[in-house]
């Protein structure tokens, strides 16, 4: 299955589509059964695409309690607040969006961006946190530098360089179900 924190519910959401596609093998689903519950997540990205297992493979409890420490702190500065409450209702409400946050160091826009993503992970989204640099990565959950999450070259780059990934591979596919590009 690819997720090693997953919760007793999630296993059997998870059940429930590995049953539901041995049915649609016999020609029948799960919809055919009345009483049978249907799975509450699109399982198939997991089962196929490990980059978006490993996405997913965050613990929703803890995301959300992570979640609920930012949001007490966050309550205290109305600039942040208002960040946070566009970006969420954004994806929330399925709405393509973009946001600039900017400030000097030191006025908590890495604080914000935690609280979002831990906001967003506990609701099982897919939050891909990238920065320029290895340092500043770190300082995000699960971040990543840009120039490895979007493939861009490093070594003789020129005024045609492209980053390096095609439309048919799992970056791609994991690019496109992302919920949220930090």
């Amino acid at each position: 299955m690819g997720f090693t924190t997953a919760t007793f519910d999630d296993a059997c959401d998870y059940g429930l589509h590995l049953l539901d596609g041995l049915l649609k093998q016999s020609g029948r689903s799960l919809g055919d059964f009345e009483s049978m519950p249907q799975p509450s997540h699109d399982w198939a990205h997991v089962t196929t695409n490990t980059l978006i297992a490993e996405q997913l493979d965050y613990n929703c409890a803890s995301e959300r309690d992570a979640a609920a420490v930012a949001l007490q702190s966050i309550c205290d500065n109305a600039e942040q607040h208002a960040a946070l409450a566009a970006i969420v209702d954004c994806i929330h409400t399925h709405r393509p969006g973009s946001f600039f946050v900017n400030g000097p160091g030191g006025t908590g826009k890495t604080f914000l961006y935690k609280a979002i993503s831990h906001i967003l992970r506990a609701d099982a989204k897919i939050v891909l946190c990238s920065a320029s640099s290895g340092i500043a990565a770190i300082l995000l959950p699960g971040g990543r530098t840009a120039h490895s999450t979007f493939k861009i070259p490093i070594i003789n780059l020129c005024e045609t360089s492209t980053c390096s990934i095609s439309k048919s591979t799992k970056r791609a596919e994991l690019l496109i179900a992302a919920d949220l590009i930090i």
